[in-house]
């Protein structure tokens, strides 16, 4: 992010999980966590990547992340990498059956790299819920929804089989819906900063979850942190952290 406050990552007392989303991103993001101890990383190709780029940079950036995953016990950089993200489908770009059937054969290799390896995925599904949440049901992994804006019964849908929702700091009324429907247990907090949201807007995201649920907002943090960690394998991090 241009123009940001480096210090306010570097006191130690709060955990981060940034993303990657081309060969590019996941390079920069590598680089980033073997720096700082409190910031993890997940690696990933996302949908709209594969359509403003060429299938050979495409291929590159799959083989890439790849062999990050593969070299996770042999280099201590790569244990930061705690997850494949972001990765999903967008038919917001992708509309005709060709653009979609490319964002999906890419979908698919990201998540059979996850389940081999034993990771969770962070998922973008802009106007592809169902086809994100029903490709996920042929997988066992854990997956976080980002910035879900699907409907109440797809969230329901998700979490049956596992996923976490991905609450933003955007309002919208079918936000509010699927919070009260799948309750705080199934939630998780984000900005998608610095494309949604800016580093302090996280504070917004917990707000919306508070006043949906009538819950205060430290419980929130409490809970939704939780909910994180221990999607990403974190859990040891429980007791020496803010989240």
């Amino acid at each position: 992010m241009r123009n940001f406050d480096r210090s306010l990552i570097e006191t130690g007392d709060r955990i981060f999980i940034t993303a990657g989303y081309d060969y590019r991103t996941t390079e920069k993001t590598v680089e980033l966590v073997s720096k700082l101890s409190n910031v993890f990383a997940v690696v990933g190709i996302a949908p709209q990547t594969v359509l403003r780029t060429s299938q050979e940079y495409v291929d590159e950036s799959v083989r890439y992340v790849d062999s990050l995953v593969r070299d996770l016990a042999r280099d201590v950089r790569h244990r930061k990498i705690v997850g494949i993200g972001e990765i999903g489908l967008d038919y917001h770009y992708g509309k005709t059956p060709e653009e979609k059937e490319r964002e999906m054969k890419v979908f698919v290799s990201m998540l059979d790299i996850a389940e081999r390896n034993g990771l969770p995925v962070v998922v973008h599904s802009r106007k592809a819920e169902h086809d994100v949440i029903e490709t996920l049901e042929n997988y066992s992994v854990k997956s976080v929804l980002h910035c879900f804006s699907g409907t109440p019964r797809q969230a329901v849908r998700a979490v049956d089989h596992g996923a976490l929702i991905s609450v933003p700091p955007i309002k919208s009324r079918t936000r509010k819906k699927v919070i009260k429907e799948v309750g705080i247990e199934h939630l998780v907090i984000e900005t998608d900063a610095p494309y949604l949201g800016s580093f302090d807007d996280i504070t917004k995201s917990a707000e919306q979850i508070s006043d949906v649920l009538n819950t205060d907002i430290d419980t929130v943090f409490e809970v939704t942190g939780k909910n994180a960690l221990e999607t990403f394998g974190l859990e040891h991090l429980l007791q020496k952290t803010k989240i």
